[in-house]
């Protein structure tokens, strides 16, 4: 019996995510494989990212909850309704949590942008795209 190839959208909800979703699905279709959608915080809980209990600003420290589940429905709703997927949220350093999935779901192919948010973030955080593509066991394709 022949494997179903995986794909994996990692998304952040920035503009750039809305063209990850569109290349994504794309593959998806034309392939035949099953595609999955993943969000990374870094954090857990709402009073983590939030200025006034983190030491960190929001725009750094990172999503609510509410952030976290509009980027998700933003995602789905690039999806066409007979395409079936699976969304799932892991909360740790987006790149080693990206390989993680990779690695545990055996995904063939994972679509991400090249920068999809503050330029601050990636200084702080590092380019997540490039440790991805540097460290991958699959393909990575990165969209602009």
């Amino acid at each position: 019996m022949e494997k179903s190839m995986r794909i994996l959208a990692a998304v952040d909800g920035s503009d750039v995510s809305d063209r990850v979703m569109d290349t994504a699905v794309s593959l998806t279709e034309a392939v035949g494989a099953s595609l999955e959608i993943l969000y990374v915080s870094y954090f857990a809980s709402d009073t983590d990212g939030d200025e006034e209990d983190s030491w960190l600003p929001e725009s750094v420290a990172g999503p609510t909850s509410k952030q976290v589940n509009a980027a998700l429905a933003r995602a789905l709703d690039r999806v066409p309704s007979p395409l079936q997927v699976v969304e799932h949220h892991k909360i740790g350093v987006p790149s080693d949590e990206i390989l993680a999935f990779i690695k545990e779901n055996n995904i063939d192919i994972v679509v991400m942008g090249g920068r999809g948010l503050s330029a601050i973030q990636g200084f702080l955080m590092g380019s997540v795209s490039q440790s991805v593509l540097e460290s991958a066991p699959c393909g990575v394709v990165i969209v602009k």
